[in-house]
């Protein structure tokens, strides 16, 4: 007997573009849906995005979403699922009575659970696995029946999730100190060898100049983006 292969549509950023995946959710678990949501992505999104970029995944939010044309797609209207009488789209319970379903934590933690514990490398926080056996998740999401058609230039709303990021403190910070290090390193090759001997303020120059300079822009750019906010 065929298990009907219903899809969950995944909209993620990139640039100026939207870039969408059809992941399938037929006899899947949490763990192993979550697991294919976070590859799709990290491809969807590309590599130097993926690794290199201060925004981080947040959460997915519910979204009816547009195909305006060939493979362009746009997130149009928040908190919204398809209609009772939509036979093209399975989700529990209809109507959903409380809306998301899912709130922003618990994507969080399911999106960045670890599938191998490894407490050495990942000393930042505890590993744990989620959802190895349930399902119950799943059926909040709005899942499409059939395949998507994501070519042609025909006008179509679709529902699904939408990937949200927010700025990553912690690469910010690294970054900063990419910044500075050359700066502090030049400070200690200068002042070391003299000792208390050396007039500190021309070695001090460089770093000075540095930090300002970071400092102004990254408040320009977080205060421009709403520093902690979804996008």
């Amino acid at each position: 007997m065929n298990v009907p292969s219903h899809r969950v549509l995944f909209l993620v950023k990139r640039g100026e573009d939207y870039k969408l995946a059809q992941i399938c959710a037929s006899g899947l678990n949490c763990q192993i849906f979550f697991r294919k949501l976070r590859e799709e992505y990290f491809h969807l999104r590309g590599f130097f995005r993926a690794w290199f970029s201060v925004w981080r995944y947040s959460h997915c939010d519910f979204y009816m979403c547009e195909k305006f044309d060939d493979h362009e797609f746009a997130p149009r209207k928040n908190d919204t699922f398809p209609d009772v009488t939509n036979s093209d789209y399975e989700y529990q319970p209809k109507p959903m009575d409380s809306i998301p379903p899912v709130c922003q934590h618990e994507f969080e933690k399911r999106f960045y659970a670890c599938d191998q514990p490894r407490p050495l490398l990942h000393w930042y926080h505890k590993c744990k696995r989620l959802g190895l056996q349930s399902h119950d998740l799943l059926d909040f999401f709005p899942k499409k029946k059939t395949e998507f058609e994501e070519g042609g230039d025909k006008r179509e709303s679709f529902w699904g999730i939408y990937a949200r990021e927010v700025i990553s403190l912690r690469c910010v910070l690294f970054y900063n100190l990419v910044c500075v290090l050359p700066m502090m390193t030049f400070f200690m090759v200068w002042v070391l060898p003299v000792g208390h001997r050396t007039d500190l303020q021309n070695p001090s120059v460089p770093f000075s100049i540095v930090t300002a300079m970071l400092s102004l822009f990254w408040s320009l750019f977080l205060s421009s983006l709403q520093f902690g906010k979804p996008h």
